[in-house]
């Protein structure tokens, strides 16, 4: 055997080798590990044995057959074989496809729902029909034969549009004609206007720009006004608020009076009332020493009477007996109002702080740049827990009177303990625990120390 002899016969033998290799990797592919399902069609559109089977466009198998289906010949039969663990469902539809444009026909399967049951082996798979060529081009037909009759209709109108046309462009051209001498006319007319006009703004001019500084003056002062306005409101609208709780304490009295009188309509006319407790008659507090300013110190500070509680404002002694109870003495009040007391200690103590060059009581005018506005919330004697004590309760803010910003805010509550139960030792019990209370309420204070001068502010 010659040389090329050999050759041949050993090319032959390795394409006989790669044949037979291929063949069989493609049947262990599709044959070891698939699983059979079959599906219907009116139009198979091609369909062969051995096309591909693409699952949401990713080849999972191939057609194993395509015939008349034997129970119903008007449908087709495809039986088709897919790889094992492919997640068909109840919601899959097979249907008609084409991998790309030059290749075959393929039977293409939607991947249905994740929450659809899946599909038994040998199950037929949901279908949907696809469009063929023919009806397609009968279609295409139909609409043709419109297009035609269409564009015949189009043409008829667009004659008769187009003669329209020609005539509303002749009119044009004698209304163009027309107005063209009309606006020549009017042009010169308003040549002469034009110069009239000018003449008269001429005149105007000078006696409008007087009018309108003068006018821009007056609305600065307005704006001025409106200004002060606001800063007068803002620094009294506490007198509101002072008048509604006198109204609520006028109506609450007038409650007890007339519920007194209803239960015991014999106090009208009683003279001798039941003797009443011994209670202190007056706070006295030391006032400290005022020390001189410093020299950066210039802001100036308002403080407002000092309110509180309806009951507080009676001017008799209040004492509780219980935590849920309040009593006041019948004879013995307080010898100063203890909202007064508390404003002229709180005055007091700021001006010998040194912390503002001008520490005065309120009086409407706006010629402090705070304001320091304050509450009482209690002033008690206390005769339950074991002992007698008394509580005093205070908050207080400070506002800025120009922008109504509140700069600083404190409240504080003090109890004290008295030591022997007789008059003297409540009233220096009160007096002592009045003064740790304001003491401790004024520290720290803000720092607005600085601000305009005396001669600044006048």
């Amino acid at each position: 055997m010659t040389t090329q002899a050999k050759v041949g016969a050993f090319v032959l033998g390795c394409f006989s080798i790669l044949a037979f290799t291929l063949i069989y990797l493609i049947n262990a592919q599709f044959s070891g590990h698939t699983v059979a399902y079959r599906t219907y069609l009116r139009y198979a559109g091609g369909l062969e044995p051995g096309a591909q089977v693409l699952f949401g466009g990713i080849n999972v198998g191939q057609i194993r057959a395509v015939r008349p289906w034997s129970s119903d010949p008007t449908k087709i039969e495809i039986l088709l074989d897919v790889k094992q663990n492919t997640p068909l469902n109840e919601k899959s539809v097979a249907k008609l496809g084409l991998v790309s444009v030059m290749s075959g026909a393929a039977l293409s399967i939607t991947t249905g729902s994740n929450d659809a049951r899946r599909l038994s082996p040998g199950s037929a798979i949901p279908s949907q029909e696809a469009a063929s060529l023919d009806e397609i081009t009968n279609k295409m037909a139909v609409v043709a034969d419109n297009a035609d009759g269409l564009i015949t209709e189009v043409r008829g109108e667009l004659q008769g549009i187009s003669g329209d046309a020609r005539t509303l462009l002749a009119n044009l051209n004698t209304v163009t004609g027309q107005l063209t001498d009309q606006l020549n006319a009017l042009s010169q007319h308003a040549d002469e206007t034009i110069q009239n006009v000018n003449g008269t703004v001429s005149d105007v001019r000078e006696p409008v720009r007087k009018d309108l500084a003068e006018l821009q003056n007056t609305l600065l002062e307005a704006k001025q006004w409106l200004a002060d306005m606001q800063v007068l409101v803002r620094a009294n609208d506490y007198k509101i608020d002072d008048t509604m709780e006198n109204l609520r304490t006028a109506t609450e009295n007038l409650d007890q009076l007339t519920e007194s009188v209803k239960q015991r309509p014999w106090s009208l006319i009683r003279v001798k009332q039941p003797e009443d407790r011994k209670v202190p008659k007056c706070l006295n507090l030391p006032a400290p020493p005022d020390p001189p300013p410093a020299e950066n110190v210039h802001a100036a500070v308002a403080i407002r009477e000092f309110r509180a509680p309806a009951y507080l404002k009676q001017g008799a002694i209040v004492y509780k007996p219980s935590p849920e109870q309040i009593d006041f003495y019948a004879y013995h009040r307080w010898a100063i109002n203890p909202c007064e007391f508390v404003t002229n200690s709180v005055i007091e103590r700021l001006r010998a702080s040194g912390d503002f060059a001008l520490v005065k009581p309120y009086d409407g005018r706006p010629d402090a740049e705070y304001v320091l506005s304050g509450r009482l919330e209690k002033l008690e004697e206390i005769d339950y827990a074991g002992g007698v004590k008394v509580e005093v309760a205070i908050s207080a803010q400070m506002t800025h009177l120009a922008t109504g910003a509140t700069v600083w805010t404190n409240a504080v509550s003090e109890v004290g303990d008295v030591n022997k139960h007789d008059v003297p030792a409540v009233v220096s019990e009160i007096n002592r625990t009045m003064e740790r209370a304001i003491r401790k309420l004024l520290t720290p204070m803000p720092d607005v120390a600085t601000g305009p001068t005396a001669a600044q502010r006048n």
